[in-house]
């Protein structure tokens, strides 16, 4: 499953890639780095932000960390 990260003047085409899971692993893209960098250095903007995984469906901050936290994570 793909993630992608939306802010809220994003499109589907201009959104960033967060990564992708596969068989128990994410693999973090440019967009997770936006956004802790969001969550880090501008944390008034993270009611702001949505997640969208590639089904469409939107994911709160929440819900997608939930999904990822118990995931490895490896940088590709």
């Amino acid at each position: 499953m793909t993630y992608y990260v939306m802010l809220p003047n994003d499109t589907e085409k201009s959104a960033l890639t967060l990564g992708e899971e596969s068989f128990g692993t994410f693999y973090p893209e440019r967009g997770m780095e936006a956004l802790l960098g969001i969550v880090n250095q501008s944390p008034e903007l993270v009611s702001q932000v949505k997640i969208m995984d590639e089904r469409a469906k939107t994911l709160t901050l929440t819900e997608f960390f939930d999904i990822i936290k118990d995931l490895k994570i490896r940088k590709m």
